[in-house]
């Protein structure tokens, strides 16, 4: 092995030997036994298109989650947690670094998911409701990275958008409510007293 080298450089290198061709067909050819992937292949090829429809397909993403009607148990909690994971870091990649607003909205979607995903799961190792919880801390970021904010509608906004929900009543394994990690913030990043019923969230 190369010193400076890693095993997963190296596999890097080996699969571009293949081909744009050859591996987009064993990519597009696993997509059909593999739903983890095709949602990974679905949100990259939205983010890749300029002016494509990415805000749109991370919508359908949460959509999805939302009208499904299966049951994770104890040992597949964590497919539902990583699903949910994936749309979040999607969000937070592709959209929050031009389109704030667009991000904290479709967080703020995706945050509101937790009863749904609570009903239908047994979420015992805490997993799904860290994937809530970080999705909570992200939604705060977008918030914040928004120019124009004005904290005081975003203090009388975050409750009336269901981020009081049940998501901020479930505890992670820290000991914290996942809403807790929501920033009130004033014009210039800075916690903003004014927004103080976010800041207790």
């Amino acid at each position: 092995m190369t010193p400076g080298r890693t095993d997963e450089e190296l596999m890097v290198e080996q699969v571009e030997r293949l081909g744009a061709r050859r591996l987009a067909e064993i990519v597009v050819n696993h997509c059909h036994r593999d739903e983890r992937l095709h949602q990974t292949v679905r949100i990259a090829l939205a983010a890749s298109t300029p002016g494509g429809p990415l805000v749109k397909t991370l919508a359908t993403e949460i959509d999805a989650v939302r009208a499904s009607r299966q049951f994770y148990g104890y040992r597949d909690s964590n497919v539902l947690a990583q699903e949910l994971d994936r749309i979040r870091q999607a969000i937070t990649e592709y959209l929050l670094p031009t389109q704030p607003r667009a991000a904290a909205e479709l967080l703020g979607r995706l945050i509101r998911l937790d009863a749904n995903v609570y009903e239908r799961s047994d979420d015992s190792d805490g997993v799904i409701g860290d994937a809530i919880g970080e999705a909570v801390t992200d939604c705060g970021r977008a918030w914040a990275a928004i120019p124009e904010r004005d904290p005081k509608v975003l203090a009388a906004e975050v409750p009336g958008r269901g981020l009081l929900g049940g998501a901020t009543r479930r505890r992670r394994p820290c000991g914290k409510s996942p809403g807790s990690c929501y920033p009130a913030l004033s014009s210039d990043g800075r916690r903003c007293s004014s927004a103080r019923s976010v800041a207790a969230l």
